[in-house]
């Protein structure tokens, strides 16, 4: 029997319906599309110090104490040439490495030894170490050490492993006394960080005196105090209670033109100060409160903190923070406090784990510093791994322009924001981005025209109406952002509105571009000159001498020299009835090599291929090969020769014969 509904069940079902609908257009109406299809990325390093090329090993001193070992590596600094410094702090060194390599060639601490690892080795001199736990670089490239167990900082002048000017020991290189004389303008207990500001004073994370010294130029008594209220003779942590002006164990200090960041350590918190104010303006890890110092404030999040130990700005005044009792570092953009990356836990911003997953390229245990350098390059001090870790921020082309555009028409090029290692792209990015044309490439004096400088949106740069106005071969596009590394586009043509044939006759002009991809040369398609263009010639009697011409363009922007080798190769005469027959060079084949744009051709210029009466049937036939030397720019290589026809070789006729030029190298 079928039931009846009341009109009360009747309205209870409608509420429910439309309940859920509301629930279901809330989900679908309220999220952002970046929410509902971005996914997190994880970023993958690319390089790795102090484990011999391996990413799942963390062993200390790997193959024993050596130029490419580690020991607990607690900070990382580079000069303006992007050599890198590591404060190797167990092994009572700082090591340093030549840009791109993991092999060190200079060595703080150990009397000019990669094999020793002694505290103090000599006794306590200008030239020893205790534990350093810091390293900055001034703009004139000169280092400071913050010799931790030594309470001093140390200043070498160059390249010398010798200090010689010192912080907190009263100018006596051979004590190492915390708080030497009391605490003071001019003590120091455990320094930990140290970094030089654009105008090359000094701040120093004095960390067991809960204080950040700041020091005018190369004067060694400190004149601003921040974390003691401006007192320079205590150290008290939290001096009356946590609040904007007190500091409890900094550690990392950071300096951004006049402003300067402090990892507040002990109060899991990072603290920004606006010029030479001692007060801090925004805060990090505590919900915009100056007044707590809580672990994980909220629990884990993007928002949380965890005892961390440094920070990092990049070119585009982004901020990373080690988040070290996290496993994790952090990038905020901007100004936000609340973080949009996250390193070293798999993109999850809820968990903590170290070595999560196990270690490898992706997982961190206690990173304990940062570097960010010009090339996009993240160092990551994972300490208790003894290793540094290598991310780097590259931009990527997510829209090609079409290999061939004509003058003066507009085209589209878009670029985006990738971590190189695992080649994700981030959606957060909203740098700013900008394009020109590639250096040495396509025809001199080309304008690029339309907006050349545009902002990301949804992490996406896209560049509409560009155009260029003049003719050319072998054009790209390199687009740049402050902080990662550059971009080019694919190689393109510029042409008239009509694209003109590239033979007129029996005189052609191919262009020949080439495409490096790190240490493989390729050419980007393999060019031809059709004898005759395709014309039909009748058949005679006696002997045809076909002569030909062409002229190929050769570009390389990689900016050294580099050997190349030019061949020739030829097939036989296309004839209209599908026959054939012998195509025969008449002479000797030159190719005569004449250097463009800077290019460095070596002597001589001119290369002989083939001689006269080679037969290039059945074909293809490598006429010879040849080395032409090419530095930075382009070179043009011309080619000139006679073929002979045999007389009487078929009734219908010929359509003419193919040479195929190709370019090889040494790259």
């Amino acid at each position: 029997m079928r039931s009846v509904e009341s009109s009360s069940d009747r309205r209870s079902l409608l509420i429910r319906i439309l309940a859920i609908l509301a629930l279901v257009c809330g989900l679908f109406v309220l999220r952002p599309l970046d929410a509902v299809h971005a996914a997190p990325v994880s970023p993958v390093a690319i390089n790795v110090y102090g484990q011999g090329g391996s990413f799942t090993t963390a062993t200390a001193n790997k193959g024993g104490v050596s130029a490419n070992s580690l020991n607990a590596p607690v900070d990382v600094a580079h000069d303006s040439a992007n050599n890198l410094y590591i404060a190797d702090t167990n092994n009572n060194r700082v090591l340093f490495y030549p840009s791109g390599s993991t092999t060190a060639t200079r060595v703080y601490g150990q009397g000019g030894s990669f094999s020793t690892a002694t505290a103090n080795k000599g006794g306590i001199s200008a030239d020893s170490l205790n534990a350093p736990q810091g390293v900055a670089v001034d703009t004139s490239n000169n280092l400071y050490i913050a010799d931790t167990n030594n309470s001093r900082v140390l200043f070498y002048a160059g390249t010398s492993t010798t200090a010689t000017r010192v912080y907190g020991q009263g100018g006596d290189f051979t004590t190492a006394a915390a708080n030497k004389g009391g605490i003071s303008a001019d003590s120091l207990n455990r320094p930990t960080g140290v970094v030089a500001d654009n105008s090359n004073n000094l701040y120093i994370a004095d960390t067991n005196n809960s204080r950040v010294l700041f020091y005018a130029g190369t004067s060694t008594t400190a004149t601003r105090i921040y974390g003691q209220a401006g007192d320079f003779t205590t150290g008290t942590s939290n001096k009356g209670g946590i609040s904007a002006d007190s500091l409890n164990s900094p550690q990392g200090v950071t300096t951004e033109g006049s402003n300067l960041y402090i990892a507040d350590t002990n109060n899991s918190r990072v603290l920004f100060y606006s010029g030479s104010s001692t007060t801090a303006s925004r805060v990090y890890g505590q919900g915009s409160d100056f007044t707590t110092g809580t672990s994980n404030k909220g629990g884990i999040s993007a928002d949380s903190l965890n005892s961390p130990a440094h920070t990092a700005i990049d070119a585009s005044s982004n901020v990373y923070i080690a988040d070290t009792n996290n496993a994790r570092v952090l990038f905020y953009a901007g100004t936000s406090t609340t973080a949009t990356r996250v390193y070293g836990q798999d993109g999850d911003f809820t968990t903590a784990t170290s070595n999560k997953g196990g270690i490898s390229a992706q997982s961190m245990t206690q990173p304990a510093s940062l570097g960010a350098d010009s090339l996009g390059n993240l160092y990551v001090a994972d300490v208790n791994n003894n290793r540094l870790l290598d991310f780097q921020n590259s931009l990527s082309v997510s829209t090609q322009l079409p290999t061939s555009v004509a003058t003066d028409t507009h085209f589209t090029v878009a670029g985006e924001l990738i971590d190189r290692g695992s080649g994700s792209a981030f959606s957060d990015f909203t740098g700013t981005v900008t394009v020109q044309i590639t250096p040495g490439s396509g025809t001199a004096g080309a304008v690029l025209s339309g907006t050349t400088s545009v902002a990301a949106v949804g992490g996406v740069a896209t560049f509409s109406d560009l155009s260029i106005d003049k003719v050319g071969n072998c054009y790209r596009l390199t687009l740049s952002t402050p902080g990662a590394a550059s971009t080019q586009t694919h190689q393109f043509s510029v042409t008239g509105l009509a694209t003109p044939a590239p033979c007129s006759g029996n005189t052609c002009t191919l262009h020949i571009c080439l495409a490096v991809t790190g240490s493989t040369l390729t050419v980007n398609s393999n060019p031809t000159l059709i004898v005759n263009h395709g014309q039909t010639i009748p058949v005679i009697n006696q002997d045809q001498f076909i002569p030909f011409s062409f002229l190929a363009t050769v570009a390389d922007l990689r900016g050294t020299a580099h050997g190349w080798t030019t061949a020739a190769s030829a097939t036989a005469i296309n004839f209209a009835g599908g026959g054939s027959a012998d195509l025969i060079l008449a002479d000797t084949f030159p190719i005569i090599a004449t250097c463009t744009g800077g290019a460095n051709c070596s002597s001589p210029s001119t290369l002989t291929l083939g001689s006269g009466g080679q037969n290039l049937v059945p074909g293809p036939v490598t006429l010879a090969t040849a080395s032409i030397e090419a530095g930075a720019g382009s070179y043009n290589i011309a080619a000139n020769g006679t073929f002979l026809v045999p007389a009487n070789v078929d009734a219908n006729g010929y359509t003419g014969g193919v040479i195929t030029m190709s370019i090889t190298g040494n790259p």
